[in-house]
């Protein structure tokens, strides 16, 4: 059976993969949609699970927010080219994932779960290889998968400790290409929170 969780705000909810079928009526035909054509990237989570090597996924949640997902619309509408969209993971805390899945990124927090700004600039870092996420997650069973506009990216070519957006690019990557540094709340969508054993 479907299970809705809607969380403490009222802006967002999770829906189940397994279920989504059952949604009810009165779900907008736009969500439902959207919704259904987030089952297609389940071969990223499979994809995801052979680099967590000994764990396995076993639940995903899809993450429904009109509002950040309207401002993530927005801000791709408004890129200069290229647009390129990619799915990647963040690890953090069970906690933290409830109030980026209601509110997004706080750009304000940057260092409160490392202790610095970052190694590769003063960004939220994202990473295509879930066993990196993983490295940030403090032992939680859970990682965050979004939909992170990069558009142009610039390659360090070392550290940046806490660096601002080098100009004329709208994304940082590090020098072995394992980590991805995001700016722009607004070009972040949380789209998932994958549990894994």
């Amino acid at each position: 059976p479907l299970s809705v969780c809607a969380s403490r705000s009222a802006s967002f909810s999770f829906l189940s993969l397994p279920s989504l079928l059952s949604l009810p009526p009165s779900l907008t035909v736009s969500v439902l949609a959207r919704s259904l054509a987030l089952l297609l990237t389940a071969s990223v989570i499979a994809w995801g699970s052979f680099f967590l090597m000994y764990r396995q996924v076993f639940r995903v949640d899809v993450i429904v927010n009109p509002t950040l997902a309207e401002a993530y619309y927005k801000a791709k509408s408004t890129m200069i080219e290229p647009v390129r969209e990619l799915l990647a993971f963040h690890g953090s805390t069970p906690q933290a994932y409830e109030s980026i899945a209601a509110d997004n990124f706080d750009l304000a927090k940057l260092s409160a779960n490392t202790g610095n700004r970052g190694y590769y600039g003063a960004g939220i870092y994202f990473s295509e290889h879930p066993h990196t996420a993983q490295g940030y997650a403090h032992g939680a069973k859970q990682l965050l998968l979004s939909r992170v506009l990069v558009g142009r990216i610039y390659k360090c070519p070392g550290l940046m400790l806490g660096q601002p957006l080098v100009a004329g690019h709208d994304t940082h990557e590090s020098p072995d290409g394992t980590e991805l540094v995001v700016f722009r709340q607004e070009c972040i969508l949380p789209s998932y929170i994958v549990h894994i054993r």
